[in-house]
């Protein structure tokens, strides 16, 4: 295109005005031509630059989306079994703790009848073949089943403390602290059952005792049940 225009202007010089208009004429042609092209290659070279920028805006945003969505599905797989966890050491720290326990008259039990009863105890085989001979049973026997439970009790706390703890990432801080709350009662009220059945055994006024101080958790465990169906859309789902 730059020959083209010397062509012309050498042309103007030579045969001079006559042919100036044709002359100027071809070189405006030329020069809008020229621009022309410019403005069409400048905007091809932008478009290229915005649909690169685009792409990569686009890879950043699916890469948060993506990191965002495995959270939340880790989030919806942690919470139900972080709540399983908590039923399970809550249900049976209140069992262990229940005044309205029933206890068996394992003395006046023939020995069918207590060979089925221990069939279905969380007695250890041992401790089993102790109670056949012990002279007292009953006694024998709430004196070790307490012990048992104690420990049923603590390894389903400890199970659920640890669970929260390894999960925390993924909990809400609302949600962790109230997770938290609940946590460090049960293990307390689980150490108190220890330390005042020490004997092997809680009489009914430790029970009620701590009976009502478990049931004081109730309100929280609530407030923890509903934050966890608010984020998992329970209401969404109906």
């Amino acid at each position: 295109m730059n020959n083209d225009v010397l062509y012309i202007v050498g042309q103007i010089v030579t045969y001079g005005g006559g042919t100036f208009a044709i002359c100027y004429f071809a070189l405006r042609t030329l020069g809008l031509r020229w621009l022309d092209e410019k403005f069409k290659k400048r905007l091809l070279d932008f478009e290229q630059q915005q649909k690169l920028e685009f792409q990569h805006y686009q890879f950043e945003i699916n890469k948060l989306f993506n990191r965002i969505n495995k959270v939340q599905r880790k989030e919806f797989v942690v919470l139900p079994k972080a709540w399983k966890k908590l039923q399970l050491a809550y249900g049976v720290l209140c069992d262990m703790t229940s005044p309205f326990q029933y206890d068996p008259d394992l003395n006046r039990m023939n020995s069918p009848e207590l060979d089925e009863f221990l069939k279905k105890t969380e007695l250890f085989d041992f401790q089993k073949e102790e109670l056949v001979k012990s002279s007292n049973k009953l006694n024998y026997y709430k004196e070790k089943i307490f012990f048992v439970r104690h420990k049923k009790v603590g390894d389903l706390i400890i199970d659920f403390h640890n669970y929260i703890i390894l999960n925390k990432i993924f909990l809400q801080k609302d949600m962790f602290e109230l997770f938290s709350e609940i946590d460090g009662r049960l293990n307390e009220a689980n150490m108190i059952s220890y330390h005042l059945g020490t004997g092997g055994t809680l009489d009914h006024d430790h029970k009620g005792q701590l009976s009502n101080r478990i049931e004081t958790l109730q309100p929280v465990i609530n407030n923890l049940e509903a934050l966890i169906q608010t984020r998992l859309h329970f209401e969404e789902a109906d």
